[in-house]
């Protein structure tokens, strides 16, 4: 075994240990003893790399092809408009406008949202009713509507709800591209022509539709 400190070599375990003690050579000096260790291993050639790539196993290839499968089946994700941000305040003013310069008999008109009972935007009322007050209790009467053709088993669409008083009519006409928003709007009924109240309303219903 060479050179270096004197002493016995030692092999177990796969380990080659030298034992010195320290009356057997005077460069020890003031150590007792000094241990080399060197690890054999048989089945390493010189040759070879000590580390050798890992093979992927049976389970790791089925993993990655159903990653892969899942990935392809599903479709990519386009992020959506909001629709109550396609009806603009612009486009709503404009058509509120439209509807009191139109309709005989108009007492107040809005645009609200039946999901959430917000009013969009309203005209007129002339000291008669809160149009936000209305337009926001009158999403229950959409949303009754809609529960009942759902009960019922209806697969059609709501073209208009007309509610008749003693002195006013109430129109509420949801728009066919966005059904949970609607325009509502009350006429004195002794002066307004319902036939042409509902066709104001369908004619504002195609410009804010779009």
């Amino acid at each position: 075994m060479g050179g270096g400190l004197p002493g016995r070599w030692v092999s177990g375990g796969g380990l080659l240990t030298k034992s010195v003690r320290a009356d057997e050579s005077a460069e020890v000096g003031t150590e007792v003893r000094t241990e080399v260790r060197t690890e054999v291993r048989a089945d390493v050639r010189a040759d070879e790399p000590l580390t050798t790539p890992i093979e992927p196993t049976n389970l790791d290839t089925e993993i990655k092809s159903s990653w892969e499968a899942l990935a392809a089946t599903q479709a990519p994700f386009v992020p959506q408009e909001e629709d109550t941000m396609a009806v603009t305040a612009s486009s709503v003013k404009d058509a509120l406008s439209k509807i009191e310069m139109t309709t005989e008999g108009f007492i107040g008109a809005a645009v609200a949202d039946a999901d959430s009972g917000m009013c969009i935007g309203s005209t007129g009322g002339a000291g008669i009713m809160n149009l936000e007050v209305a337009a926001a209790a009158n999403t229950e009467v959409v949303r009754a509507k809609r529960k009942a053709m759902k009960t019922l088993g209806l697969r059609d669409e709501t073209e208009d709800i007309l509610i008749s008083l003693g002195k006013q009519y109430h129109l509420i006409r949801p728009l066919r591209s966005r059904p949970h928003i609607f325009i509502y709007l009350a006429v004195d009924r002794s002066r307004a022509n319902l036939a042409m109240a509902r066709y104001a309303l369908a004619d504002v219903e195609r410009e804010l539709g779009v």
